[in-house]
């Protein structure tokens, strides 16, 4: 038996259980392992009614850091755009959660024999006004048009400039210092890679131009929310497409960077009451950053499907993750002394571990995969964890992040505890240091009223 725990554990400081799109690209049977829990077949759900024009609004993801929101919105992302026989080997796999009747519901949308365009885009914190809001709407519908070989995508805008750009009249407009940020290139230049460009050159040189017209209030060549619509509209025409589905993930920052300047928004998430255009946006908690009875609010909401889809791990799929973060040593010699002790230490917390096991509906290898942290500590982390603004003191960073004294986490724990100590648990204790008094500027207000004596009064009376 060793001294300390940090003897039995190799921490990957890498390792983050977080799924995005590149993940997905880069591994294209992960989506198939999202496991559909409840709210994920809600959402399901709610995509079918919306897209097959039961309920003619857009739908908002909620959900807490590490609760596997990108996962869930990718892999719908997924059954949206795969074909029959993929979507069926997915039902089967998860028969016991997904009804036969919901997948009939999604083949019928999906052999309705016209296109459904998915878009998908990460990331909200460079959007000021409604200029910037309108330019990556319509840049991500392009890019996702020209991808599936749909009309209408760059060209429209393409065309636009290269009309503008031949005034004789702009020649005097673009001096010399305008000409710098695109190389020194003149305006005859400028206007053939407009012509020639494709691809990732193309948007890079149109994010130029759009950035130009907006900081010299160029109103012609600004993508407003108006001219926004009439282009989605067009492009829906022009394709015939069955719909279009905009999932935007990390949609949080948006909201805390434009509170008070929302109406383009809701001019675009209302486009969904008379053209099958919907926005799927993806964010954490963002309900506190309105005042009670705020009008604007009420109207953002009302244009989104109620109540918000709101996705959360279930408690069976933390335990697992967090099994898996906390990696074991892989000398051969280490693991086998480690999992005689771990027997050892699982077996003195026997009423704690029964209660969990029924409330998480774990079996004892997942439970004991998160040893030295205590059963009761393990679920609380789940809960405490969510409650959270930032991924700064997410259930994962408690884990693997290895500070020290800065940061007194699971790692600090195992470097200075052992199994052979008066208490050889990481109890609720050390969560508490962790998220209340070193993160509560990250904590959700009313998390901020948990008694802590209430929690470890709890783990004690059970250890």
């Amino acid at each position: 038996m060793f001294d300390k725990y940090r003897d039995y554990f190799d921490i990957d400081p890498e390792y983050f259980p977080q799924v995005n799109k590149e993940l997905i690209e880069e591994n294209p049977e992960l989506w198939k392992k999202f496991y559909p829990h409840e709210t994920f077949v809600k959402m399901l759900k709610d995509i079918i009614s919306i897209l097959s024009r039961k309920q003619k609004v857009s739908l908002w993801v909620e959900g807490a850091y590490g609760t596997g929101k990108s996962h869930a919105v990718l892999t719908m992302k997924k059954l949206l755009e795969v074909s029959e026989e993929e979507t069926r080997e997915y039902f089967d796999r998860f028969s016991n959660i997904l009804s036969n009747d919901l997948f009939n519901s999604l083949q019928q949308i999906k052999n309705s024999g016209k296109k459904l365009l998915t878009v998908h885009r990460y990331g909200s914190s460079n959007i000021n006004g409604d200029a910037d809001l309108c330019f990556l709407i319509q840049k991500s519908i392009a890019q996702a048009l020209e991808e599936n070989g749909l009309k209408g995508g760059d060209n429209v805008l393409r065309n636009k400039w290269i009309e503008y750009l031949q005034q004789d009249w702009v020649k005097h407009f673009f001096t010399e210092e305008r000409l710098e940020r695109f190389g020194g290139d003149d305006i005859s230049q400028i206007i053939e890679n407009l012509q020639e460009f494709e691809g990732d050159a193309l948007q890079s040189l149109m994010s130029q131009l759009m950035d130009l017209a907006k900081q010299e209030r160029l109103p012609d060549l600004q993508m407003t929310t108006d001219n926004l619509i009439a282009w989605i509209e067009e492009i829906i025409k022009i394709n015939d497409l069955k719909a279009i589905a905009f999932i935007w993930d990390e949609f949080t920052e948006f909201f805390k960077n434009n509170a008070r300047h929302l109406t383009g928004f809701q001019q675009i998430v209302d486009l969904s009451s008379r053209m099958p255009f919907y926005m799927i946006i993806v964010t954490h908690n963002v309900t506190h950053i309105f005042p009670e009875g705020d009008k604007d609010w009420k109207k953002i909401m009302d244009r989104f499907i109620n109540p918000i889809c709101n996705i959360e791990l279930p408690e069976n799929m933390a335990f697992k993750l967090m099994g898996q973060a906390m990696q074991e040593s892989r000398d051969e010699e280490v693991r086998e002394d480690w999992h005689d002790t771990r027997d050892s230490l699982y077996e003195r917390t026997h009423e704690s571990r029964v209660l969990v096991k029924k409330k998480a509906n774990i079996d004892d290898t997942t439970l004991k995969s998160i040893l030295p942290i205590h059963p009761y500590a393990a679920l609380l982390l789940k809960y405490i964890s969510s409650a959270f603004d930032s991924n700064q003191r997410s259930m994962f960073d408690f884990i693997k992040n290895d500070r020290g004294d800065e940061i007194q986490g699971f790692q600090y724990f195992i470097d200075h505890n052992g199994p052979d100590d008066d208490n050889p648990y990481l109890t609720v204790d050390m969560l508490w240091d962790f998220f209340y008094e070193k993160g509560k500027e990250f904590l959700s207000h009313d998390i901020r009223t948990v008694s802590y004596t209430h929690l470890r009064a709890h783990e004690t009376k059970a250890n």
